[in-house]
């Protein structure tokens, strides 16, 4: 009898810790993704009337989102879009990975903010960005600030890392 006590205790103690190590791998491994959005979320402002996120690399890889793209005709590229993707090399229908939004509501305008993740060629983007913008710095980072063809606004982009960039349509979001 104390042989098959020591085997159940032995058995139990194996079971328990494999529960445990499996407990712990889905919270430490399978939640990264999580833990970017919750940090990407942080970064919206407080006073948002709407924030949204779209985890746009884990939708491309939807099979219903490619027949959906095969199906769709696909748009020309106006020029001034044409000559930022040659000039940078950046196309965000394959290298924006993941976007939070943030949107105000106020009486005769929309201020957006948002943060995207993807894959940025930061030298090419910038000197691209040189060409068309004023300089600002805030909170110690270089924003851009590029006027809008036609229209009397700019928007305004900074980098937080290499692929994470912040943008807005106002200002005041990044001198807050």
């Amino acid at each position: 009898m104390p042989g098959k006590k020591l085997l159940l205790f032995s058995s139990i103690a194996v079971l328990l810790v494999v529960v445990i190590g499996v407990f712990a791998y889905r919270h430490w491994h399978l939640n990264d993704g999580q833990g970017e959005r919750e940090k990407m979320l942080s970064l919206m402002p407080e006073d948002a009337s709407t924030v949204a996120y779209v985890d746009l690399a884990q939708l491309r890889a939807t099979p219903v989102l490619a027949a959906l793209f095969r199906w769709a005709p696909k748009p020309t590229i106006e020029d001034d879009y044409g000559k930022f993707l040659q000039g940078t090399g950046f196309n965000y229908e394959t290298d924006l990975d993941r976007v939070a939004l943030a949107i105000r509501r106020e009486p005769h305008e929309m201020p957006a903010f948002a943060v995207a993740e993807g894959r940025f060629d930061r030298k090419k983007i910038e000197s691209y960005a040189s060409q068309y913008s004023s300089l600002k710095t805030a909170n110690g980072k270089t924003l851009f600030a590029i006027p809008l063809n036609g229209w009397n606004r700019k928007v305004f982009f900074t980098f937080l890392r290499s692929d994470q960039i912040e943008w807005a349509n106002e200002s005041s979001f990044f001198f807050c």
